[in-house]
């Protein structure tokens, strides 16, 4: 979300929460119900069903780390902002050019 322009944080904050509410639904409805995890029955059908989705989920990480490497490039910067302090509610803000702020 840094990379977007403070304008539309607040659209990317939502992409990423989509996304990430997706892919959490989706590993928890799709890997049980391929691997037959939802259906088994018994501590042995348990057991291999169990097995199956663990080396599943496994490898889904590993596949998707490459996209998340590129998509966490830092290709653009934005330029710092000034820190600023406030004093109380009703005060004025204090910053260096007031003369308010002792560091």
């Amino acid at each position: 979300m840094a990379s977007a322009p403070a304008d539309n944080a607040n659209v990317a904050s939502g992409v990423n929460n989509a996304i990430a509410r997706t892919a959490g639904l989706a590993a928890v409805t799709i890997i049980p119900t391929v691997t037959g995890l939802s259906q088994a029955s018994g501590s042995v059908a348990l057991t291999s069903s169990f097995r199956l989705s663990l080396p599943i989920a496994a490898g889904t990480c590993v596949s998707a780390s490459p996209l998340a490497w590129w998509g966490l490039r830092h290709t653009h910067r934005p330029s710092p902002t000034p820190s600023r302090s406030c004093c109380a509610v009703d005060g004025p803000p204090c910053s260096p050019e007031h003369g308010f702020l002792a560091r």
